[in-house]
């Protein structure tokens, strides 16, 4: 049916129950638009143009009052983080609101990452949307983006200000060794930190042990970690290898310098083929000088 086409009873409406406009159009505003309205408001059979100014009128005010009215259901929710912001570090946010209707969106600046038939899914930047809660995984926090903003497709909205823990203020903790450091002897470092957070990492040099999903459990390095403490076991302690720093993913750090102690050399000890060979070797030379000397003898004799 064609929009008020009932014109004496639409004036009628106007005259006596102008709230019954608001309702008809309250059921149009899918399809009502400011930029529609004229096309088809224009062909009604109007009797004077002050009508026409009245009926205007109260179409503009209910097309206002409607749209008003659905932004106003609209509402704004938090967006909660899974941590502390720290820069370079992973963060997860989430919001959850009854009856989520994708295409979800999360918004930085010019930059927008959503989910709709199919969500955002790169390696910087992750968004899920499950029931009425969707989340977003940031691989990175910078300061270039702190500021995120939530939209569905209802119109609920949300947004937050990220606060940044900065690397420089990260907390530094100390690292223990098992033992003496002793070269080519094995040695268990150790470190414990509130609130540990995987993937923790030892590093010496441009090598790398972690402990994320799995843990490094190779022949010369093994790494653990549980609850707030992780440990890194050496198999032969370098000269190479004598700086060992550790950091979890809240950015948390530790350094330990190894003071290296050489092995002392073991007292060498004589085996039986050894002192066999020395005694044998010794009669041979004594049997030889014997000889010499015997030979000498005879020779001096012969000739005075």
């Amino acid at each position: 049916m064609q929009p008020f086409q009932h014109t004496h009873a639409f004036r009628l409406i106007l005259m006596y129950k102008p709230c019954m406009v608001c309702e008809l159009l309250h059921g149009q505003t899918k399809f009502f638009s400011l930029f529609v309205f004229p096309s088809w408001f224009l062909k009604l059979p109007i009797a004077s143009s002050h009508n026409y100014k009245i009926m205007a009128k109260w179409i503009l005010f209910c097309y206002l009052f409607v749209t008003f009215d659905h932004l106003s259901r609209a509402q704004k929710y938090n967006i909660t983080q899974s941590g502390i912001a720290v820069l370079n570090g992973c963060l997860t946010l989430t919001i959850t609101i009854p009856d989520m209707k994708r295409p979800v969106v999360w918004k930085c600046r010019n930059y927008k990452y959503e989910c709709d038939k199919t969500c955002a899914d790169g390696p910087d930047y992750k968004v899920t949307q499950d029931g009425d809660t969707s989340t977003l995984w940031i691989k990175k926090v910078t300061e270039k983006c702190l500021t995120w903003r939530f939209d569905d497709d209802n119109l609920n909205a949300a947004d937050i200000d990220l606060k940044i823990k900065s690397f420089s203020s990260a907390n530094i903790y100390k690292i223990t060794q098992s033992g003496i450091a002793v070269l080519n002897r094995n040695l268990t470092l150790s470190i414990t930190i509130p609130n540990m957070k995987r993937p923790v990492v030892w590093k010496c040099q441009n090598y790398k042990y972690e402990c994320d999903k799995t843990c490094a459990d190779g022949p010369d390095y093994k790494v653990t970690q549980d609850g707030d403490t992780s440990k890194l076991w050496i198999k032969k302690v370098t000269e190479k290898c004598s700086t060992w720093k550790f950091d979890d993913d809240n950015l948390n750090i530790g350094r330990i310098d190894l003071e290296i102690k050489n092995p002392k050399p073991k007292p060498h000890g004589l085996t039986t083929l050894e002192i066999v060979g020395i005694i044998f070797g010794s009669l041979i030379l004594a049997a030889i000088l014997v000889g010499l000397a015997y030979f000498g003898y005879k020779y001096f004799k012969n000739n005075h």
